[in-house]
């Protein structure tokens, strides 16, 4: 079977995302930040960067780059985040794990300014290693974590 491996889910700056992040974007909110890698990739002096993690060992990882860090789950950190703030808030394959997406979305937009945007990734079902997996091996089982099947 084809996994995924821990470290690289964790660590990945998402480079294939940072060209969506408007260049005007100074406040910006990563949710589900992991260790800060796609932080890191955002950061120059004039950026405020914010994220929120469920993992408190990988957060503290990520208060080495943000300049603040909830840990703990979207919906339960909301009402801490500065409304109408941030230029950009993004969800790297994150929102499909939200209990109710459309709910988090329409909260999302409360925390914008006014040329604020949001960015998401979903994954890709019909990746390769899923393909492989339920095809050829016959398995179509969720995993605990990390990968398209968590």
């Amino acid at each position: 079977m084809i996994e995924i491996h821990k470290e690289l889910y964790l660590k990945s700056s998402r480079n294939e995302m940072k060209k969506y992040v408007p260049e005007h974007s100074k406040t910006i909110l990563d949710v589900g930040c992991s260790d800060g890698s796609f932080c890191f990739s955002l950061k120059d002096n004039e950026r405020e960067l914010w994220g929120i993690e469920m993992n408190s060992q990988t957060a503290e990882e990520a208060k080495k780059v943000c300049n603040y860090v909830f840990v703990g789950d979207f919906n339960e950190i909301y009402d801490k985040l500065p409304k109408g703030y941030f230029d950009c808030v993004i969800f790297n394959d994150v929102l499909e794990h939200m209990y109710s997406p459309w709910d988090t979305i329409d909260k999302v937009r409360s925390l914008l300014s006014s040329n604020g945007v949001m960015i998401s990734s979903v994954p890709n079902y019909r990746f390769i290693a899923n393909l492989i997996a339920i095809l050829i091996q016959g398995e179509f089982k969720y995993k605990p974590e990390g990968g398209i099947l968590d």
